[in-house]
């Protein structure tokens, strides 16, 4: 039986996540957007978590990497993604399931094979590696399968040459 991983782009305004099994297929993908006008933000970050931990329990997820964050010029921002990593990583816990953060070069460097690569890079990658219909919208899905991806390779210590996968139904 495949082991699925979880990748998670998080965000206060919209969380991208995709589950990738162990052979790289597709299994599923979304994005997570609390309504920030009806809910406070632990109301939010409850949403949030209900909303992952239902994807952990669905999956049967066996190990997760959420992108890592790094100090920008929005310290709002910097303590609003660190707060949902927090959560993540509790999630992980909770469940006994492997955890990861990565730095953003760091899984685009595993998964599209440059550090540098953008969101751009890897809003393509997804669409020909899955033969999704992402858009521009969708950057944060694309990034959450990508992580996913990167998951795969993490945890299993596989090779990402010759993955690709198929999308999922």
């Amino acid at each position: 039986m495949a082991e699925n991983y979880l990748g998670i782009d998080p965000s206060s305004v919209a969380t991208g996540w995709g589950v990738v099994d162990d052979t790289g297929a597709l299994i599923d993908w979304g994005v997570i957007k609390p309504n920030k006008r009806k809910l406070n933000e632990p109301q939010q970050a409850a949403f949030q978590y209900q909303a992952l931990d239902e994807i952990i329990k669905k999956h049967n997820i066996k190990g997760v990497i959420c992108e890592d964050q790094h100090r920008g010029p929005n310290t709002d921002t910097f303590k609003k993604l660190s707060r949902i990593s927090g959560y993540v990583m509790l999630l992980a816990g909770q469940h006994d399931i492997r955890f990861e953060f990565l730095h953003p070069s760091s899984w685009r460097k595993i998964t599209l094979g440059r550090g540098n690569a953008d969101k751009d890079d890897a809003l393509k990658w997804a669409n020909e590696t899955y033969n999704l219909l992402l858009t521009t919208k969708h950057y944060d899905i694309a990034e959450g399968i990508g992580i996913a991806k990167a998951a795969v390779v993490q945890f299993t210590g596989g090779s990402t040459d010759g993955i690709t996968g198929n999308k999922a139904g």
